[in-house]
């Protein structure tokens, strides 16, 4: 297996920080169009979402999906109207309308399920169809060791040596080391 020095190594210097739209200057085939982070955070326009262009694997049953989300926090107590919202944020109503917009968005809520392509209906079935679902850790580091990581990460790309990276993440998370215990980053969603 391949690790990620490998797959890096021949990358051109200054990749791993390069503007993403420079990155993608001259191609015109639109053949680059995944990227880390939601596919609805990308805009694309209807027509590039054609069946067979994203292939998706479905999993034994007895596997789990890496998934990410979009969340929405309430750090108020008794909030009448932050409560309304947010319940209206998980309806079917507003559920249905998200995925509707422009772009990619999936829903997990069972009810809504009419989808502008099957790419979408089918990538959807497989939230809805009772697999584990799990955020990478990443999706659970304190905002400080998960910066520090990425920073790491694109750092190691560029060519820096890895034992001085490992180091200061260490440092990181030493000294983080009173944080309060992670939250699980696995389950299965129970959507009427």
């Amino acid at each position: 297996m391949a690790g990620l020095g490998d797959l890096i190594e021949s990358a051109p210097a200054g990749a791993a920080t390069r503007a993403f739209s420079d990155a993608t200057d001259g191609m015109t085939d639109n053949s680059c169009s995944l990227g880390h982070g939601a596919l609805s955070a990308m805009g694309f326009e209807p027509d590039r979402v054609t069946p067979g262009r994203y292939t998706y694997v479905t999993p034994s049953p007895d596997r789990v999906l890496e998934v990410s989300a979009d969340f929405v926090g309430k750090f108020t107590g008794n909030n009448d109207s932050a409560d309304k919202l947010i319940s209206y944020l998980a309806s079917e109503q507003a559920q249905q309308a998200w995925v509707d917009a422009p772009g990619f968005a999936l829903s997990a809520n069972r009810k809504v399920t009419a989808y502008g392509n099957d790419t979408q209906e089918r990538i959807a079935g497989m939230l809805r169809s009772g697999y584990t679902l799990c955020f990478s850790a990443a999706d659970a580091m304190d905002p400080d060791v998960s910066a520090a990581f990425y920073r790491a990460v694109l750092e190691y790309a560029n060519g820096r040596e890895l034992p001085a990276l490992l180091e200061a993440l260490n440092k990181v998370q030493r000294a983080m080391r009173d944080s309060p215990p992670p939250t699980p980053l696995c389950g299965t969603p129970n959507h009427a």
